[in-house]
């Protein structure tokens, strides 16, 4: 299921008072961008012929990359705001009133747009070394199952309890 929705609620099945208050937040915004890019417009061909679905697909991925990117570069104090959202208009094809929300989201929630993006590599990474496990074995249905089943965990841990 696309969003972050199910693992969100898998923290709350189950687990113990720390894990439903410190619930691993890369991986519950990380898992609506892997689902959608590995599992729903690739394989599925989901409007495969709609040039602006793929395109909206394509602006999302690139405005998860930005926000990473802008989230890093702001909070060092290499990008000020002018320069952000001239970046963020002019490579990112973000208009000019997202980009302010965007910098303004980014200036009072440092960190926050980059666990989108680091959750998503985490789990293409997860899948591989899961792949590696399993072989010939391996099933998306099974893979997607393990890893919900376990809750929002950290993905250290949850890369643990995979390989076993």
């Amino acid at each position: 299921m696309p969003g972050s929705f199910a693992p969100a609620a898998l923290s709350w099945k189950n687990a113990s008072l720390v894990r439903r208050l410190c619930a691993n937040q890369a991986l519950i915004k990380g898992w609506p961008l892997y689902l959608l890019d590995k599992y729903i417009y690739a394989p599925a061909g989901l409007n495969r012929y709609d040039l602006k679905t793929r395109l909206n697909e394509l602006k999302l991925q690139l405005k998860n990359a930005i926000m990473f990117q802008m989230d890093m570069n702001i909070h060092e104090g290499t990008y000020t705001k002018e320069k952000a959202i001239s970046y963020m208009t002019s490579g990112g094809f973000i208009s000019g009133a997202e980009a302010e929300r965007i910098w303004t989201y980014l200036v009072l929630n440092p960190g926050d747009a980059a666990l989108a993006y680091i959750g998503y590599q985490e789990l293409l990474d997860l899948e591989k070394e899961y792949r590696k496990i399993k072989g010939a074995n391996f099933t998306t249905a099974d893979f997607l199952q393990k890893v919900l089943s376990h809750g929002p965990v950290p993905l250290r841990a949850l890369k643990a309890r995979l390989a076993s």
